[in-house]
């Protein structure tokens, strides 16, 4: 006994190939955004001079 519709699946297949390129590209993209702006805030917390503003930002 088969429980899984096979036909359904094909038919909505192209969709959600479609989904899953759109979500690739959304993560990937905001994924970069953040990191850009975390980076860009860590650097002028870094240059900033105030000492404790430096610490996430100091290599070590």
């Amino acid at each position: 006994m088969n429980f899984f519709d096979w036909q359904y699946t094909w038919e909505i297949f192209p969709l959600m190939m479609q989904a899953s390129i759109k979500t690739i590209y959304i993560t990937l993209t905001s994924g970069y955004v953040i990191a850009l702006v975390l980076g860009l805030f860590l650097a002028m917390a870094r240059r900033s001079g105030l000492p404790l503003a430096g610490i996430p930002g100091d290599r070590g």
